[in-house]
């Protein structure tokens, strides 16, 4: 009886010890770096709530353990044995997914996923009911803005080009070249997420841009411009004719929302 409730008491201590290992591991997604939460680079900000919820079970899974560990402490002897190889090998399956989680946050989805992702051959991803809109707003005689550039996001660019179209404007996304792609041009690349990362969408848009020869896939840059259009291929395709490109640091938080 003794033996069982020493038995009983390791056990006991082995899964606080798991349990708070996983609330810290919450709590440190929560922190925020850079002005941004950490979660971000893994899921949409707003599901926030999700983490506190789930460092909020990790709590009463500790409270209760704690109260089973008192009730069969005061009924033996406070002597504790060492975890068995078996205690040990179980502790660390149940921590192993946390090895992944600073993996999952420092790297990020690049060219690869954007390619594997995108609908079309170029890796210009633009909506098909986007081809009659720009074909319309390219035929208008639109007068240049000289307004200081706009911060916005690719897709926001896309999804209102009417409010856009002709303007100047700034986004930050990944570069991108391919056979695809002019001489004098690039594709600027970001990814749209709802949810996760899982559910990542790439939107990306063509740069007419001199000067990018320092610039390597997978590099983040800034790029100002005028939103209009150029015609490749015998197509018009959207793009921004870039005043200025420079390469900058990996933003806090990788994804559009």
């Amino acid at each position: 009886m003794l033996s069982s409730s020493r038995k009983t008491i390791g056990v006991l201590y082995r899964r606080l010890f798991v349990i708070a290992i996983w609330g810290f591991s919450l709590l440190w997604m929560l922190r925020k770096e850079g002005g941004v939460m950490r979660l971000t680079a893994l899921l949409h900000p707003s599901f926030w709530w999700l983490i506190v919820c789930g460092g909020v079970i990790m709590a009463m899974f500790a409270v209760v353990t704690l109260l089973q560990e008192k009730s069969v402490r005061d009924n033996t002897s406070t002597h504790h044995h060492p975890p068995s190889a078996l205690g040990v090998f179980e502790i660390g399956l149940i921590l192993l997914p946390l090895l992944y989680l600073p993996l999952a946050l420092d790297s990020q989805l690049g060219t690869g996923a954007y390619r594997n992702r995108s609908l079309r051959a170029s890796g210009i991803i633009l909506p098909k009911t986007l081809d009659e809109r720009l074909d319309l707003l390219s035929r208008k005689n639109i007068a240049a803005s000289t307004n200081a550039p706009a911060e916005v996001f690719i897709y926001k660019m896309i999804s209102s080009l009417e409010d856009y179209y002709g303007k100047r404007v700034s986004t930050t996304g990944m570069f991108y070249r391919n056979g695809a792609t002019p001489a004098d041009g690039f594709i600027c690349f970001r990814f749209l997420i709802t949810c996760c990362a899982a559910d990542a969408a790439p939107f990306g848009i063509l740069v007419k841009a001199e000067n990018i020869d320092g610039l390597k896939i997978n590099d983040w840059v800034q790029v100002q411009g005028l939103l209009g259009s150029i015609e490749l291929d015998g197509k018009t395709h959207l793009a921004i004719i870039a005043e200025e490109v420079k390469k900058v640091k990996r933003p806090g938080s990788p994804f559009m929302y």
